[in-house]
């Protein structure tokens, strides 16, 4: 035990590190070494076989999803397929809605209809319609259909697409 002790000192001293130095360095490698032996032991038990994950909750509630796809519905009408319920080209939407108002050829009173009937107008979703009910609310009734500009989303060019369906009584 004393030789490889001398033999110790020899190479720290060879290499220059002091005594405290060579402490920290041995308890490293051997801290090192351990690791690695235990690594090696703990994937020498396990099976080829790695752990993965199974995805087929995941798989089965995204499919699922899929499903509720087929049975939405867009402004009361059940889509009939994928792709039309991620077509999200204005154009469709706005002349599905168009149609609404066309088809009946009534001019809607502004200080009367409800959300259905204002979302029924071109260029109006559901949030504008709702604002538009809460500014009749808070004014009471609308003398002009100009006073539809404080709404926001509500522009000169919507206002203009607007204007041949409303009346004001």
């Amino acid at each position: 035990m004393g030789d490889e002790i001398e033999k110790l000192k020899e190479i720290i001293n060879k290499y220059g590190f002091t005594w405290q130095e060579a402490k920290i360095i041995l308890f490293l490698s051997s801290v090192l070494i351990a690791g690695t032996i235990i690594h090696l032991i703990r994937e020498a038990g396990e099976d080829d076989n790695k752990k993965q994950f199974d995805y087929s909750k995941s798989d089965s509630i995204f499919l699922g999803g899929k499903n509720k796809i087929n049975e939405t519905k867009i402004n009361d009408k059940k889509v009939d397929s994928e792709p039309e319920l991620l077509d999200f080209s204005t154009n469709k939407l706005s002349k599905e809605k168009d149609k609404t108002v066309e088809k009946s050829n009534a001019k809607v009173n502004l200080n009367t209809a409800d959300l259905e009937i204002l979302i029924s107008l071109p260029g109006i979703g559901e949030k504008t319609a709702e604002s538009i009910i809460l500014l009749r609310k808070k004014k009471g009734k609308f003398s002009r259909v100009d006073e539809l500009l404080e709404i926001k989303g509500i522009g000169q060019a919507k206002l203009a697409k607007l204007k041949e369906f409303l009346i004001i009584e």
